[in-house]
Protein backbone atom coordinates (compact mmCIF):
# COMPACT_ATOMS: atom_id res chain seq x y z
CA UNK A 1 0.00 0.00 0.00
CA UNK A 2 2.93 2.58 0.75
CA UNK A 3 4.42 1.62 -2.44
CA UNK A 4 0.90 2.30 -3.85
CA UNK A 5 0.89 5.95 -2.33
CA UNK A 6 4.55 6.45 -3.04
CA UNK A 7 3.73 6.02 -7.22
CA UNK A 8 0.00 8.19 -7.14
CA UNK A 9 2.94 11.09 -5.02
CA UNK A 10 5.05 10.59 -7.37
CA UNK A 11 2.71 10.63 -10.67
CA UNK A 12 1.14 13.66 -8.61
CA UNK A 13 4.46 15.15 -8.58
CA UNK A 14 5.47 14.45 -12.39
CA UNK A 15 1.91 15.84 -13.63
CA UNK A 16 2.66 19.33 -11.28
CA UNK A 17 5.97 19.42 -13.18
CA UNK A 18 4.46 18.99 -16.56
CA UNK A 19 2.19 21.92 -15.43
CA UNK A 20 4.61 24.11 -14.53
CA UNK A 21 6.81 23.12 -17.65
CA UNK A 22 3.57 24.06 -19.78
CA UNK A 23 2.58 26.97 -17.76
CA UNK A 24 6.42 28.07 -18.44
CA UNK A 25 6.37 27.58 -22.41
CA UNK A 26 3.11 29.19 -22.69
CA UNK A 27 5.02 32.75 -21.22
CA UNK A 28 8.08 32.15 -23.15
CA UNK A 29 6.08 31.41 -26.30
CA UNK A 30 4.40 34.78 -25.63
CA UNK A 31 7.64 36.58 -24.85
CA UNK A 32 8.96 34.90 -28.15
CA UNK A 33 5.96 36.20 -30.21
CA UNK A 34 6.20 39.66 -28.37
CA UNK A 35 9.62 39.72 -29.15
CA UNK A 36 9.03 39.20 -32.61
CA UNK A 37 6.46 41.27 -33.29
CA UNK A 38 8.78 44.37 -32.15
CA UNK A 39 11.64 43.24 -34.12
CA UNK A 40 9.32 43.56 -36.95
CA UNK A 41 8.20 46.67 -35.74
CA UNK A 42 11.01 48.20 -35.30
CA UNK A 43 12.26 47.10 -38.77
CA UNK A 44 9.49 48.08 -40.60
CA UNK A 45 9.76 51.31 -39.05
CA UNK A 46 13.72 51.48 -39.83
CA UNK A 47 12.74 50.40 -43.51
CA UNK A 48 9.77 52.87 -43.99
CA UNK A 49 12.23 55.68 -42.45
CA UNK A 50 14.94 54.24 -44.62
CA UNK A 51 12.59 54.65 -47.93
CA UNK A 52 11.97 58.20 -46.94
CA UNK A 53 15.14 59.70 -47.23
CA UNK A 54 15.86 57.67 -50.73
CA UNK A 55 12.53 59.28 -51.86
CA UNK A 56 13.81 62.94 -50.54
CA UNK A 57 17.32 62.44 -52.14
CA UNK A 58 15.03 61.57 -55.49
CA UNK A 59 13.35 64.39 -54.71
CA UNK A 60 15.87 66.86 -54.33
CA UNK A 61 17.51 65.52 -57.61
CA UNK A 62 14.09 66.28 -59.54
CA UNK A 63 12.92 69.17 -56.75
CA UNK A 64 15.14 72.32 -58.64
CA UNK A 65 13.90 71.61 -62.33
CA UNK A 66 10.45 71.58 -60.76
CA UNK A 67 10.72 74.76 -59.16
CA UNK A 68 12.86 76.23 -61.35
CA UNK A 69 9.72 75.28 -64.04
CA UNK A 70 7.34 76.20 -61.99
CA UNK A 71 9.20 79.45 -60.49
CA UNK A 72 9.41 80.29 -64.40
CA UNK A 73 5.78 80.36 -64.68
CA UNK A 74 4.61 81.72 -61.92
CA UNK A 75 7.40 84.80 -62.57
CA UNK A 76 5.73 85.27 -65.95
CA UNK A 77 2.42 85.20 -64.53
CA UNK A 78 3.88 87.83 -61.95
CA UNK A 79 5.20 90.03 -64.26
CA UNK A 80 2.26 90.07 -66.24
CA UNK A 81 -0.61 90.47 -63.43
CA UNK A 82 1.27 92.11 -61.33
CA UNK A 83 1.73 90.80 -57.41
CA UNK A 84 -0.45 88.12 -57.65
CA UNK A 85 0.82 85.06 -59.61
CA UNK A 86 -1.63 82.08 -58.39
CA UNK A 87 -3.26 81.28 -61.50
CA UNK A 88 -6.56 81.89 -61.89
CA UNK A 89 -9.45 79.08 -63.02
CA UNK A 90 -9.07 81.11 -67.17
CA UNK A 91 -5.62 80.70 -66.73
CA UNK A 92 -5.54 77.26 -65.60
CA UNK A 93 -8.31 76.15 -67.94
CA UNK A 94 -5.69 77.34 -70.78
CA UNK A 95 -3.10 75.60 -69.66
CA UNK A 96 -4.81 72.17 -68.61
CA UNK A 97 -6.10 72.40 -72.31
CA UNK A 98 -2.71 73.24 -74.02
CA UNK A 99 -1.27 70.50 -76.74
CA UNK A 100 1.73 70.00 -77.83
CA UNK A 101 2.96 72.50 -79.86
CA UNK A 102 1.49 75.04 -78.58
CA UNK A 103 3.10 78.00 -76.85
CA UNK A 104 2.42 77.05 -73.38
CA UNK A 105 3.05 73.31 -73.44
CA UNK A 106 5.84 73.20 -71.69
CA UNK A 107 3.74 75.28 -69.01
CA UNK A 108 1.30 72.71 -68.65
CA UNK A 109 3.92 69.96 -68.89
CA UNK A 110 6.05 71.43 -65.63
CA UNK A 111 2.69 72.20 -63.65
CA UNK A 112 1.54 68.47 -64.14
CA UNK A 113 5.44 66.65 -63.97
CA UNK A 114 5.68 68.32 -60.61
CA UNK A 115 1.62 67.68 -59.42
CA UNK A 116 2.15 63.97 -60.50
CA UNK A 117 5.17 63.69 -58.17
CA UNK A 118 3.93 65.47 -55.43
CA UNK A 119 0.72 63.08 -55.58
CA UNK A 120 3.43 60.06 -55.24
CA UNK A 121 4.62 61.33 -52.24
CA UNK A 122 1.20 62.70 -50.67
CA UNK A 123 -0.21 59.15 -51.18
CA UNK A 124 3.32 58.00 -49.77
CA UNK A 125 2.60 60.40 -46.90
CA UNK A 126 -0.84 58.73 -46.39
CA UNK A 127 0.06 55.45 -46.83
CA UNK A 128 2.43 55.70 -43.93
CA UNK A 129 5.14 53.85 -46.31
CA UNK A 130 7.57 57.15 -46.17
CA UNK A 131 8.15 59.51 -42.46
CA UNK A 132 5.50 62.44 -43.26
CA UNK A 133 7.08 64.49 -40.28
CA UNK A 134 10.33 64.00 -42.27
CA UNK A 135 8.78 65.13 -45.19
CA UNK A 136 6.82 68.29 -43.72
CA UNK A 137 10.33 69.38 -42.38
CA UNK A 138 12.09 68.78 -45.73
CA UNK A 139 9.18 70.03 -48.82
CA UNK A 140 6.32 71.53 -46.59
CA UNK A 141 6.57 74.91 -47.65
CA UNK A 142 7.59 73.95 -51.57
CA UNK A 143 4.55 72.05 -51.20
CA UNK A 144 2.27 74.20 -49.62
CA UNK A 145 3.16 77.26 -51.75
CA UNK A 146 3.00 75.57 -54.90
CA UNK A 147 -0.14 73.80 -54.46
CA UNK A 148 -1.30 77.60 -53.57
CA UNK A 149 -0.33 78.47 -56.81
CA UNK A 150 -1.83 75.77 -59.24
CA UNK A 151 -5.35 75.13 -57.33
CA UNK A 152 -7.32 76.24 -59.93
CA UNK A 153 -5.14 73.86 -62.49
CA UNK A 154 -6.07 71.11 -59.95
CA UNK A 155 -9.78 72.31 -59.66
CA UNK A 156 -10.35 72.22 -63.74
CA UNK A 157 -8.13 69.10 -63.73
CA UNK A 158 -10.95 67.15 -61.28
CA UNK A 159 -14.26 69.30 -63.52
CA UNK A 160 -12.34 67.40 -66.83
CA UNK A 161 -11.59 64.25 -65.94
CA UNK A 162 -14.19 63.96 -63.38
CA UNK A 163 -12.33 62.28 -60.41
CA UNK A 164 -10.57 62.94 -57.36
CA UNK A 165 -7.26 63.86 -59.41
CA UNK A 166 -4.67 65.13 -57.08
CA UNK A 167 -6.83 64.12 -53.80
CA UNK A 168 -4.31 63.25 -51.99
CA UNK A 169 -2.08 66.40 -52.59
CA UNK A 170 -5.05 68.78 -51.18
CA UNK A 171 -5.97 66.37 -48.54
CA UNK A 172 -1.91 66.31 -46.92
CA UNK A 173 -1.50 69.79 -47.62
CA UNK A 174 -4.33 70.95 -46.03
CA UNK A 175 -3.24 69.15 -43.07
CA UNK A 176 -0.02 70.80 -43.37
CA UNK A 177 -1.11 74.44 -44.02
CA UNK A 178 -2.96 73.60 -40.43
CA UNK A 179 -0.24 71.87 -38.70
CA UNK A 180 2.51 75.48 -40.22
CA UNK A 181 -0.52 77.55 -38.82
CA UNK A 182 -0.29 75.71 -35.18
CA UNK A 183 3.30 75.88 -35.35
CA UNK A 184 3.17 79.71 -35.89
CA UNK A 185 0.61 80.39 -33.27
CA UNK A 186 2.40 78.48 -31.05
CA UNK A 187 5.66 80.63 -31.86
CA UNK A 188 3.70 83.86 -31.66
CA UNK A 189 2.57 82.68 -27.62
CA UNK A 190 5.95 81.48 -27.03
CA UNK A 191 7.33 84.98 -27.85
CA UNK A 192 4.77 86.81 -26.91
CA UNK A 193 2.73 85.13 -23.55
CA UNK A 194 0.30 87.88 -23.20
CA UNK A 195 -1.09 86.85 -26.87
CA UNK A 196 -0.80 90.76 -27.81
Amino acid sequence: MCERNEKIDKIKIIGLILQTISIIGIFFGGYSVWIAKKGLVDQHEWNRRNFTLITIKDFNKDADLFRDKILKIFNRFHNLKGKDSKLTREEADTLYKANPGDSNYEDRKAISDALNYMEFISEACQARVVDEDIVYRSYGGLFIRTYEHVKEYIAVSKSVLGNNSYASIEAVVESWIQRRNKESDKERKDKDPTGK
